[in-house]
């Protein structure tokens, strides 16, 4: 199956389950550039981005970006990094599990932490799993939070 997001360079699902397709895999923007612009028309003169650069840490995006509600997905090509916020609902998980990244290999990072730097929970971390196996491994430790296939 062809996937939108496997031709995108960054893709963010909101809390209520709209889907952007952001950069093109095959440009020269670095994926803080694509989601500087994203942030820049969504969330113009909010400070909870004040401190991202292009050269910021995923990581860093990822958190900002999940304060605001959104899942975060970076595509590398080859692997994809996808970065849950806190409060990730039902629907969000569907459509991360309609994006077609089923056998992409993925790290997937919840829970995550501000400790002077951000620290996440991590599954996938060696780059040896697939989309299918760290979101069927993410749904069965977090149960309790609601989320159920």
């Amino acid at each position: 199956m062809d996937s939108k997001a496997l031709v995108s360079q960054v893709v963010i699902v909101d809390k209520d389950g709209k889907v952007y397709y952001l950069g093109d895999i095959n440009d020269k923007k670095l994926h803080g550039e694509t989601a500087l612009d994203f942030i820049s028309m969504k969330y113009p003169n909010n400070v909870e981005f004040s401190q991202l650069s292009k050269g910021s840490p995923k990581a860093d995006f990822g958190y900002h970006l999940g304060n605001m509600g959104n899942v975060t997905y970076f595509n590398e090509g080859s692997f994809g990094v996808i970065y849950l916020p806190n409060d990730v609902n039902e629907v969000q998980i569907d459509k991360v599990y309609s994006l077609g990244i089923d056998d992409q290999i993925v790290m997937l990072n919840y829970n995550p932490t501000d400790l002077g730097f951000i620290l996440y929970e991590s599954i996938g971390i060696n780059n040896d799993c697939t989309f299918k196996e760290v979101m069927g491994e993410y749904l069965n430790l977090n149960k309790g939070k609601g989320h159920h296939r």
